[in-house]
């Protein structure tokens, strides 16, 4: 027996409701202080208005890097516009959501707007949204409070607008860290707990250059072959490998959270790294079928970045196509992590 799927929104309604909840920022920031700050991502300006200084204050590590100079920029709108605000700052709340209750799926997706012109992730408990109407490359973000904004997201603020924003574009946001050496970049992909972020500071630790850690964005079209784009500034390690690299805890004992120096913006893409703990003293690389690659990337995305709508998995699939891929098996010599990843970058 086939499945039946409850009664979704006429698009008429879901229109009303988009126009009423960006109507409802401008009157949030109506005759209040606002925080506007300028990004400069893929060679794109994105503009973001806060009305929530304690957000705005949460997200200035994570997109300092990113900030474009007052002179920086011409007349021409910007690609990508986002608001956020929250009700107990500004005093006004969202407009009645148009779905049920059955509408609202797993990991906060909306049905019905995980692909499209209208892109929605709604936490139920926190009235936490993000709403993106990919027609006018615009964005929102509500929360009921900043204390129902996650702590995750002070690391990589607005990531699921930026990765439906980018497959608009034809680019690709990957769950990724990324380093780099005079030569190229290497992305390093996998899931959570992996050794992405461990791995990429070995690397920085040894003389690369930092362009991210959990997210990028390559752009396989590029002028002069792919590039991958730095998205934010800040790298994260859990306690047990920040000591396994001489490194001390966070506060507290928890994350290390840091601002490596010497980051890049940008750099030509080389080599997809998928690493894997080995246990052994030696660090080598192997050969990937792309089916396996994709099997590791795919899922990643979809916890990581709101889904895999519109364009993003043919994007994914380039990508996989495009920059060699090879497994990192990680042996617990650590100069001999960053010598292979310096070696496969040569390669490649």
């Amino acid at each position: 027996m086939r499945q039946r799927l409850p009664p979704a929104p006429p698009p008429e309604q879901v229109d009303e409701f988009v126009g009423r909840s960006f109507e409802a920022f401008e009157h949030a920031c109506a005759d209040a202080p606002v925080e506007v700050r300028r990004l400069g991502i893929a060679d794109r300006e994105v503009s973001i208005r806060f009305r929530s200084p304690e957000i705005a204050a949460r997200y200035r590590a994570a997109t300092l890097s990113s900030e474009l100079g007052p002179t920086v920029g011409g007349e021409a709108p910007p690609a990508l516009t986002i608001g956020c605000w929250d009700t107990a700052t500004a005093g006004v709340g969202l407009p009645e959501l148009p779905w049920i209750d059955e509408n609202l799926l797993h990991r906060d997706r909306v049905r019905g707007h995980t692909t499209g012109d209208v892109r929605v992730t709604y936490q139920q408990s926190e009235g936490l949204l993000h709403l993106y109407d990919g027609r006018q490359a615009r964005g929102l973000v509500h929360a009921s409070s900043p204390n129902a904004v996650p702590p995750w997201t002070d690391r990589a603020p607005f990531r699921t607008f930026i990765g439906w924003w980018a497959t608009d574009l034809g680019l690709s946001m990957m769950h990724s860290s990324c380093v780099a050496t005079e030569r190229g970049a290497a992305l390093i992909a996998g899931s959570s707990g992996s050794g992405k972020s461990t791995t990429a500071m070995t690397c920085v630790l040894a003389g690369f250059a930092f362009l991210c850690d959990d997210a990028c964005i390559v752009d396989l079209d590029a002028a002069g072959g792919p590039m991958v784009h730095a998205v934010y500034g800040r790298s994260k390690l859990e306690p047990d490998a920040a000591r396994r690299l001489g490194l001390g805890p966070g506060p507290d004992g928890g994350p290390l959270l840091t601002e490596p120096a010497g980051a890049v913006k940008r750099a030509p893409a080389r080599v997809l790294l998928l690493p894997q703990v080995t246990g052994r003293r030696e660090t080598r690389v192997e050969e990937l079928p792309r089916t396996e690659v994709l099997r590791t990337l795919v899922p990643g995305s979809i916890r990581e970045g709101g889904g895999l709508g519109g364009r993003a998995l043919q994007e994914m699939t380039r990508v996989v196509r495009t920059v060699p891929s090879y497994r990192l098996l990680l042996g617990t010599d650590v100069d001999g992590v960053a010598e292979a990843v310096a070696a496969a970058i040569e390669a490649a």
